[in-house]
């Protein structure tokens, strides 16, 4: 196996060519969601988290990822937006735990100041960093005195992994310049 990184691109070729070759899309969808929950279960104690599924592949293997983590003593609970496609719908189907709604109305945080904008801000500073094709997943809350923002970003699938974490990285330093003090995860 090669340590290489590759873009999503590459990636999605690399898949193909799997499948060309005669392995099972849903084998390569279960050994990647079963990956992802290895490698949190070998970092985390079982404990409450909450998977996002959307209706693609990634929804597909946020199922597997899921039903794996149930396996392992954690306590899931899973939330989809939308009704799986594909081999989404396979994986979904394995899946036998609760299912929450996950409904996209507007959201408004209240910052520590007791103002609201804190999730429109963090979009628009993020999609003006010039990598990001647009943002989605935004999360924000006050803890005390701190605001936490975390924001997942879309990229052209092209980019190297270096220009992607670059622009990642811009991404967290604009939005704490908006927010002074902010605590930003983006990827």
């Amino acid at each position: 196996m090669s340590d290489e990184i590759l873009t999503t691109a590459q990636m999605a070729k690399a898949d193909a060519f799997a499948v060309a070759q005669g392995t099972p899309s849903l084998t390569l969808m279960e050994n990647a969601g079963r990956a992802v929950a290895t490698a949190i279960a070998a970092r985390f104690k079982p404990c409450v988290v909450t998977v996002l599924c959307g209706p693609g592949n990634n929804g597909g293997d946020g199922f597997v990822v899921a039903r794996f983590l149930d396996e392992e003593g954690f306590t899931v609970r899973l939330a989809h937006d939308a009704d799986p496609k594909g081999d989404a719908a396979a994986m979904s189907a394995r899946w036998k735990g609760a299912r929450l709604a996950l409904t996209l109305a507007q959201p408004v945080t209240i910052d520590n100041r007791g103002g609201a904008g804190g999730i429109v801000g963090s979009e628009i500073v993020a999609r003006a960093q010039p990598d990001v094709k647009d943002v989605h997943d935004l999360r924000t809350r006050a803890n005390g005195a701190s605001i936490h923002v975390q924001i997942h970003l879309e990229m052209d699938g092209n980019l190297t992994l270096l220009r992607a974490h670059a622009a990642a990285d811009a991404v967290e330093a604009a939005i704490v310049a908006a927010f002074p003090g902010a605590d930003v995860i983006a990827h």
